[in-house]
């Protein structure tokens, strides 16, 4: 992911996504979270979650430092799922110091 930039996160799920009452996708920095999405800002489409990222968003990223993201799923009985967590590189933008 390049900061400045409106990355497309996609994500395939086990199971279609209405069977799951929540979904969430939480992206950490050093132990920091930077962003948490939920389903209001989720593409949602059969066993597809995707999230366009903007470009504000993806400027909250510290540059030059990986960061994680994990997806998270509530099933209607209350079963919690959680994803591996994914090592994500974050890239700067040049020149740094525009917006």
């Amino acid at each position: 992911m390049r900061r400045g930039s409106t990355p497309t996160f996609v994500f395939t799920l086990p199971a279609d996504a209405s069977c799951f009452t929540e979904i969430e996708i939480l992206f950490m920095q050093d132990t920091r979270e930077v962003l948490r999405v939920s389903r209001p800002s989720l593409t949602l489409k059969g066993k597809e979650v995707s999230f366009v990222m903007s470009e504000m968003q993806s400027l909250a990223f510290a540059p030059s430092c990986n960061a994680e993201v994990q997806l998270r799923l509530v099933t209607e009985d209350g079963k919690v799922l959680i994803s591996e967590i994914r090592a994500l590189p974050v890239r700067k933008k040049f020149p740094e110091d525009a917006l």
